[in-house]
C-alpha cells in the first residue's frame, strides 16, 4: 500500500515578543488541510527562532501523519467488516445450499 502525504504549503509565524515560533501547514490542494505546530521558548532560554522554526515544524508535521494513521487505521477496520460480512454471507449461502441438497436427496430416497 502507497501512502501519499498531502501537498502542504508550510508558513512560519515568529512573535518575539512572546518568543513563540508558529508552523501552519496548508493544503494546497485541499484547503480543509491545516495543520499546526507551536514552539515556545522557555523563560530560562535564548529565544532562536530557527530551532523554534524546526520544532513547530516537527509538531505540525506530527499532527499530519497521526491523522493520516488513523485514516489508514479507519480504512482497515472498515475493510475488516466487509470481509467478515462476505466470509459469513458465503457460509450462509453454503449452508443453504447443503440443505437444500439434502431436501433434494430426502425427497429422491
Amino acid at each position: 500500500m502507497k501512502i501519499r502525504l498531502p501537498k502542504t504549503e508550510k508558513k512560519v509565524i515568529i512573535d518575539e515578543k512572546r518568543r513563540t515560533v508558529t508552523t501552519l501547514l496548508l493544503g494546497t490542494e485541499n484547503t480543509a488541510i491545516k495543520f499546526v505546530g507551536v514552539a515556545k521558548c522557555s523563560p530560562e532560554d535564548t529565544f532562536d527562532a530557527e530551532i523554534g522554526a524546526k520544532i513547530s515544524y516537527r509538531r505540525a508535521r506530527r499532527q499530519m501523519l497521526v491523522q493520516i494513521r488513523n485514516e489508514i487505521r479507519a480504512e482497515i477496520k472498515k475493510g475488516e467488516e466487509y470481509a467478515k460480512f462476505h466470509r459469513d454471507l458465503c457460509e450462509d449461502i453454503t449452508k443453504a445450499i447443503e440443505e437444500l441438497k439434502q431436501s433434494i436427496y430426502d425427497i429422491v430416497e
